[in-house]
């Protein structure tokens, strides 16, 4: 073989070295990019608890999605039985007809809990959620401690004849904790 023949040959085997790293390069660039979308634009479902003091603690346990596209739940468990310490008007305990409820972005679900009953049967609870957005399913392990909030309950005046003063506190709460 001639000279010019083998350099031939060396530049053809490494341009297509290149050629294929580039590609390798390529494919994992667009993966990424990839993931980089999907943790931008996928649900995110959380659940905290907030408590407000007016003449009594009152506390709420909030399921939010704090995504970029909506959410349909499909499992939802946690580790304290809520129908010991929660119910509304129909006798049906906290979420316990959450399953197959879509959550549009930034919207969010609450329930009254009995923050005393809720402190008696454990100082923390732990939830499993599993949820779907359009293309994926995802799944969830969130920890609550109870005793966190103790000590953060927003307080409103109980003084006599300031109705008007408790109602503006309350409205003004309301307001700051759907931010």
């Amino acid at each position: 073989m001639d000279i010019p023949t083998i350099i031939n040959t060396i530049l053809a085997i490494l341009s297509f070295f290149l050629a294929f790293t580039s590609i390798i390069f390529v494919v994992m660039t667009i993966k990424q990019n990839n993931k980089m979308i999907e943790e931008s634009t996928r649900p995110y479902i959380g659940i905290y608890g907030d408590g407000t003091y007016i003449k009594n603690p009152n506390f709420y346990l909030i399921i939010k999605n704090f995504g970029q596209s909506s959410a349909t739940i499909q499992s939802f468990n946690s580790s304290m039985d809520l129908s010991k310490c929660s119910f509304n008007n129909q006798g049906e305990y906290a979420f316990s007809s959450i399953i197959n409820t879509t959550l549009m972005p930034g919207q969010s679900l609450h329930t009254y809990i009995d923050y005393e009953t809720a402190l008696s049967l454990s100082d923390h609870i732990c939830f499993n959620i599993g949820y779907t957005s359009k293309t994926h399913k995802y799944e969830e392990t969130i920890y609550l401690n109870l005793k966190v909030i103790l000590g953060n309950f927003v307080t409103h005046s109980e003084n006599p004849n300031q109705e008007l003063k408790i109602i503006s506190e309350t409205l003004q709460d309301a307001y700051i904790h759907s931010l």
